[in-house]
């Protein structure tokens, strides 16, 4: 699991993101640290404080510019993550967002039984309140 301070007064934010490296560890090694960090970068800016689902696309796609560059074998990695963020104004609502990267999978269960289900899909991206 990886922490992300709290950025501004008014929200926390904790990520919980699992890498699944095919092929070889190269890209998997690469993105576990590199992700959370350009989010935890982007997360900087207020703007993208207000719009998780985002700011969270937005680190998927520069980590994978990264990768491009930086990673020189042929592996791959497919990515499950949950950002969850407490907002003080709200009386400390707590809203989760989840998104995937390739055939990685979410469920999200609340007293032993599924309540979603994250599917596969290019620009599937769900937020829960």
């Amino acid at each position: 699991m990886f922490l992300l301070d709290k950025y501004g007064p008014d929200q926390a934010f904790t990520l919980a993101a699992l890498f699944d490296g095919h092929g070889g560890r190269g890209t998997v090694d690469f993105v576990s640290h590199a992700m959370p960090r350009n989010l935890a970068v982007i997360l900087q800016n207020p703007e993208a404080q207000a719009d998780i689902e985002r700011a969270l696309r937005a680190s998927f796609l520069l980590t994978d510019v990264q990768t491009a560059k930086f990673v020189k074998d042929t592996s791959g990695s497919t990515a499950v993550c949950c950002m969850a963020t407490r907002d003080v104004d709200r009386d400390g609502a707590l809203t989760l967002v989840l998104a995937n990267c390739g055939d990685s999978r979410a469920v999200l269960c609340r007293n032993g039984f599924v309540i979603i289900f994250i599917v596969h899909l290019l620009e599937m991206s769900m937020t829960f309140q």
